[in-house]
């Protein structure tokens, strides 16, 4: 009984490596994952994955229209993609320093760092043709 529950817990474990979630990033974590303003003035990506990034706010229609393709993509794609969403209501200087001014605005940043930005709604096969084009997954 005990083989088997320690192989289970290994097989979760193994097999939950695979899926990610999105993540939402608030002011530290941006600093932490995709970049330090404080510390670099200039654009520098403190990642080293590529990443989609979603500026949104809880009372965008269009936002909301696009929450479920994200969550779809995020478990399709897995460990080869991480996607981030920031609400541009609670944190505000991230989208000032990238002058994000209409939402959904979102960046694919390629692992060297270099980002592209496209805004208003897509729908899942727009956004992973975007992401097969701009991150080359």
């Amino acid at each position: 009984m005990k083989k088997n529950f320690i192989f289970l817990a290994l097989l979760f474990g193994f097999f939950s490596g695979f899926s990610q979630n999105i993540v939402y990033l608030d002011d530290k974590t941006f600093k932490e994952k995709i970049w330090n303003y404080d510390k670099n003035p200039e654009w520098k990506y403190e990642g080293t994955t590529a990443v989609l990034i979603e500026f949104y706010a809880e009372w965008c229609k269009p936002c909301k229209l696009m929450a479920p393709h994200l969550e779809e993509l995020q478990t399709e794609y897995g460990s080869r993609l991480q996607i981030y969403k920031i609400n541009i209501d609670s944190y505000v200087k991230p989208p000032q320093m990238l002058n994000i001014n209409s939402i959904p605005t979102v960046l694919y940043i390629e692992k060297s760092g270099i980002y592209h930005r496209v805004e208003s709604y897509k729908d899942k096969d727009q956004i992973k043709k975007l992401i097969q084009t701009k991150l080359a997954i």
